[in-house]
């Protein structure tokens, strides 16, 4: 069936068909202009109206309206669609996006001056010019800080057990790389002298003897002197016993000098008062009695 229009165009049923489909669609080209999808959708109605026309094997059976819409619709297709990843995103999402962002950078430039301080040696001390000591002058620092304070408590220990019988303390001191001073030995003067009796020497003693052995880990010396100390509490206890044995015999000796000098005394007196008797004579034989 042929039909016939005022603009002396002739169209078969199917052309005039495929025109409106082809109207119908330029016209929805045109409500796509926020459709990610449209660049594709407007390139395949230009297709499909292409595809078309060129399957019938006709050329310029349009009106001069199609001719706008076709310009139409390739000014729309010269111009760029948002696409997925042009999309504006959520605020929010944005923001979380960012602060995950941030999180990764910050731990990274930690690691990374992590690694960088460990190469360099940064976390070591310092000389006193300024350089940054080696990982084995830092080691041996470290060592000479742990005898420091090692020397210094066990001659405080000394010191506080003595009670005013020691001096001191005196250090022996190393320098080490960074410059410093550190005490490396040490000593107390203690005094280990007798006392005027063996009393006050045991109590004096007694108290060397705590003040050696004050110390976590007394050393060689510390445990002579307090054997010593002990030698010397074993003397003065010698001493105490024969003073003791001694002070017994001076008062057994006085007891008995006193009972000789009293016999002898009763011995006279009687003699004193016994009756006088007269000798005989040499040549007399007869022996006279007296009442």
């Amino acid at each position: 069936m042929l039909e016939i229009n005022s603009g002396f165009n002739v169209q078969t049923q199917t052309e005039v068909r495929n025109q409106e489909l082809h109207n119908q669609q330029v016209s929805e080209v045109g409500k796509l202009e926020n459709d990610p999808l449209r660049k594709d959708n407007e390139t395949q109605v230009a297709i499909t109206g292409t595809e078309k026309s060129e399957t019938d094997g006709t050329e310029n059976l349009y009106s001069h309206q199609r001719h706008q819409a076709l310009a139409a619709l390739h000014d729309l297709a010269g111009k760029p669609q948002a696409s997925e990843d042009t999309k504006p995103q959520d605020p929010s999402a944005q923001k979380s996006d960012s602060s995950a962002e941030e999180q990764n950078l910050s731990a990274a430039k930690k690691a990374e001056e992590e690694d960088t301080t460990k190469d360099t040696g940064e976390e070591n001390d310092k000389k006193e010019n300024g350089e940054v000591m080696t990982d084995e002058e830092q080691t041996k620092v470290d060592e000479l800080k742990d005898r420091d304070k090692e020397v210094k408590t066990h001659e405080e220990a000394h010191m506080t057990a003595a009670g005013g019988l020691a001096t001191g303390p005196y250090y022996d001191y190393e320098k080490g790389p960074d410059g410093k001073n550190y005490a490396v030995g040490g000593h107390v003067n203690i005094d280990t002298s007798e006392e005027d009796s063996p009393e006050k020497t045991i109590q004096k003693m007694e108290k060397v003897i705590s003040s050696a052995n004050a110390p976590a880990e007394p050393s060689s010396q510390d445990r002579k002197v307090a054997a010593q100390a002990r030698q010397t509490i074993m003397e003065a206890r010698q001493k105490m016993a024969e003073e003791k044995n001694s002070e017994t015999e001076d008062k057994t000796g006085d007891t008995e000098s006193g009972t000789v000098q009293g016999a002898a005394s009763e011995d006279k007196s009687k003699q004193d008062d016994a009756p006088k008797v007269d000798k005989p004579d040499a040549g007399s034989n007869s022996a006279s009695l007296s009442e």
